[in-house]
């Protein structure tokens, strides 16, 4: 199975060139400063749970103190490895967590089934978990599928799927309490804006599909993207398909906008 098992950040980049001020803000966390030490412990517990949550989506539930270490850096400003042990053992007395020692290696997993969110609110979802590595890895995944697809239209789905995890990442940064909500306000008002200009001639059933199947996590009720792949890429292939003037009207349009855009500066 070619699950989420890495993400490719040079592909994300390469990716957001193609929007402006996008390759800017696509991977950027605006959490208070860490020098601050406000609520530094349940900071760094909450991106730990975040890790949990990523390595969830590469079908490994138990990991070592020494994988969440590794992934951990990954993503955030890197802490130590009795400081990461330390966060873990009191997850597991607040019953977030369970250990199971296998030989001499201790593995952590997630106590409880971690449930879909249903409802208009995640606040008390990301209170606990951050969201960021799981969407940096689905947005990793589709753009390195774009970068070998040949077909323009199923190409341009594809863009549309990563704007919208980029769009949805910063939604749900804005109501996480350790998140600036002032700078995540501002930086989600300019990819709303942008967004308006790359679907604004597409069906709305098309671009409600992209947006909350697609470009959504599958605990916010997106679709899985595992185990069947093909079954995924498939559906998007057959709304390219469905869609394909619309798709090539809105490219025509964009590129036209651009052009002006480039004679004018």
């Amino acid at each position: 199975m070619e699950a989420l098992l890495y993400c490719d950040f040079k592909a994300i980049e390469d990716y957001a060139k193609e929007f402006e001020g996008l390759n800017d803000i696509c991977m950027q966390i605006f959490d208070r400063p860490e020098t601050l030490k406000s609520n530094l412990g349940q900071l760094q517990k909450n991106r730990i749970l975040g890790i949990f949550l990523w390595l969830k989506n590469t079908n490994k539930s138990r990991v070592t103190t020494q994988k969440i270490e590794a992934e951990y850096e990954k993503f955030f400003k890197p802490i130590s490895r009795s400081s990461i042990s330390n966060y873990l053992n009191q997850l597991i007395k607040e019953n977030v967590l369970k250990k199971q020692k296998v030989g001499k290696t201790v593995f952590y997993e997630i106590a409880h089934e971690i449930p879909t969110i249903l409802d208009s609110d995640p606040f008390w979802f990301v209170k606990n978990f951050c969201i960021y590595p799981v969407y940096i890895c689905r947005t990793s995944y589709f753009a390195r599928k774009l970068r070998i697809e040949k077909n323009k239209e199923v190409a341009y789905v594809y863009k549309l799927i990563n704007y919208n995890l980029v769009r949805n990442r910063i939604k749900k940064c804005l109501v996480c309490p350790f998140g600036i909500k002032k700078q995540y306000k501002t930086v989600l008002e300019k990819l709303e804006k942008q967004y308006i200009t790359l679907k604004n001639l597409l069906p709305k059933q098309l671009v409600e599909n992209i947006e909350g199947n697609f470009g959504e996590l599958k605990i916010f009720n997106g679709i899985s993207l595992f185990p069947s792949w093909l079954e995924v890429k498939g559906k998007i292939e057959n709304l390219a398909k469905d869609n394909k003037k619309e798709l090539n009207n809105q490219i025509d349009t964009i590129v036209k906008e651009w052009e002006i855009s480039k004679e004018e500066s």
